[in-house]
């Protein structure tokens, strides 16, 4: 487990599932301490990793992408 913000700058802890990069932006897939599989964008900032909310319909095409790849890989 490891600790995210969110840009209000409150605390999760989660288990990161995987990051990857697409179109200039840094994706992340994880999952919440309710197993909740969600993902974000994030960045690193002042050595914490923070992240912020995904809204457009072409990103979460994207994460949908990555997720079923890594789906097949870690069945």
């Amino acid at each position: 487990m490891i600790e995210v913000y969110y840009k209000d700058n409150k605390k999760l802890e989660c288990e990161v599932l995987f990051t990857f990069d697409s179109n200039n932006k840094q994706f992340i897939v994880y999952m919440d301490e309710e197993e909740n599989i969600l993902s974000s964008f994030y960045e690193i900032k002042d050595n914490k990793l923070v992240l912020t909310p995904i809204t457009s319909d072409l990103d979460y095409d994207i994460v949908d992408k990555y997720l079923e790849e890594w789906w097949k890989q870690n069945d």
